[in-house]
């Protein structure tokens, strides 16, 4: 259980295997978290990391490791880990050439600690430690690889949401998501996810291990995609995710298969997820267009008659996507 107080600190409680207990295990104060995210982000003013508007509870479904995001006023999501540090005593017994357990198993660990590892910075922001003014946030939502930012823009009840996504790339060590943003005339009140009861929850998870969903690249072919239902004083507005593989579909069918967008689709995700979305889209009992099935084909074909793609100077800073922006994946971490 976590808690935020209106003075902006952070508590853990941990409720036992059963829920039935009740015990403080951490706690951050407003002071401590900024200082911290001031340590890991020297480049950033102090003023991004005041006024924590929310929290949310990162669920084992998504992460073993990290358990709390904590957003700021200024769109700087904080995130959070309850498992203590790797043990000194551990460094020092592993063997020399082998590198050390930097990831203890969480199966069965009960939370000890509150401690900042990652720190991502808002949209807008550049190295000059200038950003946006006017960008207040005011409320937040979080789900499986999404992230909501609902703020207002500094003109009269004008507001935005802005989505971030990891949905739409490939599993790879970079820290990257897409990015759009909404702009509405009047004040956003709430924003909430639609529920689906077709996700499917089918994989084979390590025995002993907390069963965290893959990668909704993996599972795109037959889970449904998110969607984010926005209220507003004018109405309700609904907005729904693409797949990589609709993605995929679009570029074919408005550029083709020789396109540079189609270029940079296979750059960013690689031979492999390609090929498999070409099967996807070649597989699909809908009605489409002969003409993009075609295309898939042929991506189908050539990309598996090679056997390796070279990837060399593909920089993932400054890239742009064909669904949204991307932010920058050099964010500070602990």
């Amino acid at each position: 259980l976590y808690t935020l107080s209106e003075n902006g600190s952070i508590q853990v409680f941990d409720l036992g295997n059963d829920g039935n207990e009740m015990r403080k295990v951490a706690s951050l104060s407003h002071a401590q978290i900024q200082d911290r995210a001031s340590n890991e982000c020297r480049t950033v003013d102090r003023a991004f990391f005041t006024d924590i508007v929310s929290i949310n509870a990162i669920p084992s479904t998504r992460s073993q490791y990290l358990h709390l995001v904590a957003t700021t006023r200024k769109g700087v999501r904080l995130y959070f880990t309850c498992l203590p540090p790797t043990p000194i005593s551990a460094l020092i017994s592993t063997p020399y050439g082998v590198s050390p357990p930097s990831l203890p198993e969480t199966a069965d660990i009960r939370p000890t600690d509150l401690r900042l590892r990652h720190v991502r910075i808002p949209p807008g922001y550049n190295a000059g430690g200038i950003g946006n003014p006017y960008f207040t946030v005011y409320d937040t939502l979080f789900s499986h690889e999404v992230s909501v930012m609902v703020a207002e823009c500094g003109v009269d009840a004008a507001s935005t949401v802005t989505c971030f996504s990891s949905s739409n790339l490939s599993a790879q060590d970079y820290l990257m998501e897409n990015l759009t943003k909404f702009s509405f005339t009047t004040t956003v009140l709430a924003v909430e996810r639609t529920l689906s009861n077709a996700v499917s929850g089918i994989f084979l998870p390590v025995e002993g291990s907390v069963d965290v969903r893959p990668p909704y690249i993996i599972s795109q072919h037959r889970d449904p995609p998110e969607r984010i239902v926005i209220l507003n004083e004018k109405g309700i507005s609904i907005v729904e995710q693409r797949s990589p593989v609709d993605i995929l579909r679009e570029i074919l069918h408005q550029f083709g298969a020789d396109s540079p967008q189609a270029n940079y689709f296979l750059q960013l995700h690689g031979a492999i997820n390609t090929c498999v979305m070409a099967l996807i889209i070649l597989c699909a009992d809908n009605a489409a267009d002969l003409a993009i099935k075609d295309a898939a084909l042929r991506i189908f074909s050539s990309l598996g008659s090679q056997r390796k793609m070279p990837m060399n100077g593909i920089s993932a800073m400054g890239m742009r996507s064909p669904a949204g922006r991307l932010s920058s994946p050099d964010w500070p971490q602990a």
